[in-house]
């Protein structure tokens, strides 16, 4: 299925929408889906891709009559917690003569990472830090 916008997809995505709002989508495709009268609704699966990999098993959890999931190049949520520590220690276990032609000082490092704190913000990318796989399997 397309993602909203795309395609011939419409709806929100908006700064509010999250990971669990696309879930609905998902759910709500399935569920006409599995109305369809050509279709065998016992050998219905979800695959996705990234964030996709997600939504699969949050619908399966919410839908026993899904007969598989195939989940692809999920994401990593919990690589954010403690990025500048890791980077500073990183930093320190480099030869000094490496450091000034190829590692950025922890203030560029930081610097970088700055215009990237509005995302972080967003309640999809809160709903992805707090996403807890086993939640869902």
């Amino acid at each position: 299925m397309d993602d909203r916008q795309d395609g011939v997809s419409t709806g929100d995505v908006s700064r509010v929408v999250t990971t669990a709002d696309f879930s609905k989508d998902v759910e709500t495709s399935f569920a006409w889906l599995k109305a369809q009268k050509k279709i065998d609704a016992g050998r219905i699966g979800l695959m996705g891709h990234s964030e996709g990999a997600m939504i699969a098993p949050i619908v399966a959890s919410r839908n026993k009559d899904i007969a598989f999931i195939i989940s692809l190049a999920g994401p990593a949520a919990s690589f954010m917690k403690g990025i500048v520590s890791e980077y500073r220690a990183y930093l320190s276990a480099t030869p000094d003569s490496m450091r000034p032609n190829y590692i950025l000082s922890p203030e560029k490092f930081e610097a970088l990472l700055a215009p990237q704190t509005a995302t972080l913000l967003l309640d999809w990318w809160k709903f992805l830090l707090r996403y807890k796989a086993s939640d869902y399997y």
